[in-house]
């Protein structure tokens, strides 16, 4: 397995992810904003033997932020979550990320990363729910 750089060769298979991984609840990235964040070097994907099984956004701020962060689920519980979160950790100093409050699997791989909750952002997605918001 590896984490590369992703480019337009990758985007189809980075927008299917997206679209099995999320909602319109969760704010899906179109094909267009995939795009944009491609050619600005944001987009990181986890391939295995050439195939896209992961893939994270990191957009550039003071802290830099996680926005997009998903394993494809044929892939899910091997590991892979674990493998990528690395490789963000190790190439950024310092990242901020979004979580739904529910999602318990997510919050337990970010607190084995370091991550911390800052706060609780009341009805952050746009089907009313809550997230967390976290730091390393």
């Amino acid at each position: 397995m590896t984490v590369v750089l992703a480019t337009k060769k990758e985007l189809n298979h980075i927008l299917t992810l997206e679209n099995i991984s999320f909602t319109k609840a969760d704010g899906l990235l179109s094909k267009r904003a995939l795009l944009y964040h491609l050619n600005k070097k944001r987009v990181f994907c986890l391939k295995e033997n050439g195939e896209v099984l992961g893939y994270a956004l990191v957009l550039p701020r003071k802290i830099d932020r996680i926005y997009s962060f998903c394993i494809h689920p044929k892939a899910r519980g091997k590991g892979l979550a674990k493998e990528l979160l690395s490789f963000l950790t190790s190439k950024f100093k310092k990242l901020r990320l979004e979580v739904r409050v529910e999602n318990t699997k997510a919050l337990k791989l970010y607190e084995g990363f370091g991550f911390k909750i800052i706060k609780r952002a009341k009805k952050f997605y746009l089907d009313g729910q809550d997230a967390y918001i976290m730091k390393n």
